[in-house]
């Protein structure tokens, strides 16, 4: 690691999704979005749902994140998501169609309605990801 450098490390249940250096990340957190560079003070967060941006040396990477916690450190930053979706990963196509089902006008039961709205949310991050270019 490189004087000044910060070290990204973004994990999911099922491993490893992003490892390496930033210059700028974008976090959704619990209470907004927190944005963090070099020099970024001591931090313990705990991550809400939304597209988290890395931006470093090779463009800007995205990904959907939905829950979990974050830290930072002198020099790096820990991610771990209880789920994780990476725009580069993702059918435009297919998350299309999810969107669309997700968005169709039903009958709600009162108590899901929570449950409901995640999963419309969830469906929206997915299509974005999948529809924008990376910056």
């Amino acid at each position: 690691m490189a004087a000044g450098e910060m070290v990204l490390s973004l994990v999911s249940p099922e491993g490893v999704l992003f490892s390496g250096s930033f210059e700028s990340l974008s976090i959704p957190a619990w209470d907004g979005l927190r944005g963090i560079l070099r020099g970024h003070a001591p931090l313990v967060g705990k991550l809400g749902t939304g597209i988290m941006s890395v931006k470093g040396g090779n463009g800007t990477e995205r990904f959907g994140v939905y829950g979990g916690f974050y830290q930072v450190s002198p020099g790096r930053v820990d991610v771990i998501v209880d789920r994780a979706d990476v725009s580069s990963r993702l059918d435009p196509e297919s998350c299309m169609r999810d969107f669309e089902a997700a968005m169709k006008p039903r009958r709600r039961e009162f108590d899901k309605f929570e449950e409901d709205e995640a999963v419309r949310k969830i469906a929206k991050i997915r299509l974005l990801l999948s529809t924008r270019p990376q910056a």
